[in-house]
Parts: C-alpha cells; sequence; structure tokens
C-alpha cells in the first residue's frame, strides 16, 4: 500500500515552500520536521509553510513547528505561515509560535 503524501516541497533559491496536506499530526509530524531540517542544514533560509489545506495540529505537529523554528532561528533564518485557519491562527498565538515566526494574513 502506498503512503499518503502529507506534504509538497517547493524549492527556491534560498527558501522553501512545504505545503500541507491534511492534519500535522503523529503521522507525519517527525517527517516534516526532519524534512525542515535537512533543508535548514543545506542552507535554507526561510521555510514558508502554507497550511491552505490543513484543518488542525495536533500537540505532536505543535512540537515539530516549534522545533523547526528554534533550529532555524538558530541558523539566522525565518518561518512563514500561510493561510492558517481562525483556529490555527488563535492556537499558534495561545502557544506562542507566531512571536517566533511570520503569519502573512492576506496572501496574493
Amino acid at each position: 500500500m502506498a503512503s499518503k503524501q502529507h506534504f509538497k516541497i517547493h524549492f527556491g533559491d534560498n527558501y522553501i515552500i512545504i505545503s500541507t496536506i491534511g492534519p500535522l499530526d503523529k503521522t507525519n509530524s517527525e517527517h516534516f520536521c526532519n524534512e525542515c531540517f535537512i533543508q535548514i542544514e543545506r542552507g535554507i533560509k526561510e521555510i514558508i509553510i502554507d497550511m491552505a489545506q490543513t484543518d488542525y495540529v495536533t500537540a505532536m505537529g505543535i512540537s515539530a513547528i516549534v522545533k523547526v523554528i528554534s533550529r532555524i532561528n538558530a541558523h539566522n533564518g525565518k518561518v512563514v505561515f500561510l493561510n492558517l485557519t481562525e483556529s490555527l491562527e488563535k492556537s499558534f498565538k495561545i502557544v506562542g509560535i507566531l512571536d517566533h515566526s511570520v503569519y502573512q494574513k492576506n496572501n496574493v
């Protein structure tokens, strides 16, 4: 049986765009985190996370995001979020994720 794809990655010069597909949870958060770490070690300075297709993030998903933010900040980079649902935006504010990242609320 083929495994379900949980995110797509678009590579730019010094950035990546990760489009999450479905929830960020125990089934995919470790893979998400590891893929981001690989790209940070390759010199990526900006990780753009487009969550247009994600309705919820579990505690494991939040933990993965916090780890990615921490790692890229240590490399003088940043995380940018796009297309958060109202619920995700509130959750990310409560746990402090948006204090350490950028949220572009009105995407073009």
